[in-house]
């Protein structure tokens, strides 16, 4: 059987970047995106959106 990675160092990691989001995809193991495909996929857009919000918004702040 074989083990999923720890997860704490990248939660450990994502506390010293700022903004950082760790996301964790039970029984993926190394391989996201084939082991949870669908998972991995809404995963990605949620982020994709999110980036997309925050330029978004600094483009308005900026006037842009």
């Amino acid at each position: 059987m074989a083990r999923s990675p720890p997860v704490g160092p990248a939660e450990e990691l994502a506390l010293l970047i700022p903004g950082a989001l760790v996301t964790i995809l039970p029984g993926a193991g190394h391989i996201p995106l084939i082991k949870e495909p669908a998972a991995f996929q809404n995963t990605l857009i949620l982020l994709l959106q999110s980036i997309s919000t925050q330029l978004r918004e600094t483009k308005a702040d900026e006037g842009i």
